[in-house]
């Protein structure tokens, strides 16, 4: 997690070091830093306030998301469309599944309208990706949702796509791991969405309140109550997911 802007993480700090942004002069395009926790509602609802609802057009970007990270990228993005806050494009990678222990809870999952259950990332497939072939194209779906010869990370990818509310969305293979690098290779996760919309904004200050509802909804196959957020039930629930949530 980065440190507030002008605290400088010391040699035993759990922050990120800011000297790869601030210690190269200036960019052409002016970064900061900022200290969130994106599994947490008030924490989004004050990016978005605080930052996003400006009237500007404005990408959001999230490189190698850990877990249901990608899923608050892609809820984010979905509410600052919808609330007219002038956001025009995703770019969203996403890095590993939610964790096993969201499939043992069977924790269900809902942004932009799909929904979809945590056992279903993590179902066995029937071929590994180097065995693949046409046959596959007319795979159906199977009762779990994943496709027979359909692994878990590209099920995710496939749906985290459906969870962007939009049209004009794409998911796409952008090689940018070597095949010497760790996870490289056949396995690489080099998967990429991106989302576009032209640029809107309602003017003024545009409502926020709406932002950073929790995308897990079901847990046990009970819905999350709304007393769900508090941090004894969560750390109950899924102890403690290094993703961030039960967000």
């Amino acid at each position: 997690m980065w440190s507030n802007r002008g605290v400088e993480p010391g040699p035993t700090s759990e922050h990120i070091s800011s000297d790869h942004i601030y210690a190269h002069g200036d960019w052409p395009i002016k970064l900061l830093t900022l200290k969130l926790d994106l599994t947490k509602g008030a924490d989004v609802r004050g990016l978005a306030k605080h930052v996003i609802r400006e009237n500007r057009p404005t990408i959001l970007c999230g490189i190698h998301l850990c877990g249901t990270l990608s899923l608050r990228a892609c809820q984010l993005f979905n509410d600052s469309v919808a609330s007219g806050c002038g956001v025009i494009g995703l770019m969203l990678a996403p890095c590993c599944l939610p964790r096993p222990q969201h499939r043992k809870r069977r924790f269900m999952y809902d942004v932009g309208g799909h929904r979809f259950a945590a056992t279903e990332l993590f179902e066995k497939t029937s071929k590994k990706s180097s065995d693949r072939d046409a046959t596959d194209k007319d795979a159906k779906e199977s009762d779990a949702g994943c496709k027979p010869s359909e692994g878990a990370y590209l099920s995710y990818t496939r749906h985290l796509l459906d969870c962007l509310d939009v049209e004009q969305k794409t998911k796409e293979n952008i090689a940018i791991h070597r095949e010497t690098d760790r996870g490289g290779g056949e396995n690489a996760q080099n998967i990429f969405l991106t989302a576009r919309v032209p640029f809107s904004h309602a003017g003024g200050e545009p409502d926020t309140a709406g932002f950073g509802n929790p995308v897990v909804v079901e847990i046990d196959g009970k819905p999350r109550s709304a007393d769900a957020a508090t941090p004894q039930v969560e750390e109950a629930a899924v102890q403690q997911d290094s993703s961030g949530i039960p967000a």
